[in-house]
């Protein structure tokens, strides 16, 4: 169960309440709990607030998942490697 849903549920609230105190909609509050999607950083901070701390950005975070993992940092950089096939090189080593 994720922490936001935990916390709601524990306070009583439903998904418009928290919603309504965050500042969204109630699906957005249903995305976040889902792991479909990531709140904005303004968003996260008004939830740290209303929770006084409960609630903090590594909560949304599934470690597991990558694409969570993905949305909060972004994806990491793509390195590519220049490969070359044995008669694109020279004799000395060095590419065409």
């Amino acid at each position: 169960m994720h922490a936001l849903t935990r916390f709601r549920e524990r306070y009583g609230l439903s998904l418009k309440e928290f919603g309504d105190r965050v500042g969204v909609t109630p699906a957005a509050v249903w995305r976040w709990e889902a792991s479909v999607r990531f709140p904005r950083p303004q968003t996260l901070r008004r939830i740290r607030l209303i929770s006084q701390g409960e609630l903090t950005a590594a909560d949304f975070v599934d470690p597991v998942s990558s694409s969570s993992f993905d949305a909060v940092i972004g994806s990491p950089p793509l390195h590519t490697a220049v490969t070359a096939s044995d008669d694109q090189i020279d004799l000395a080593g060095s590419l065409p």
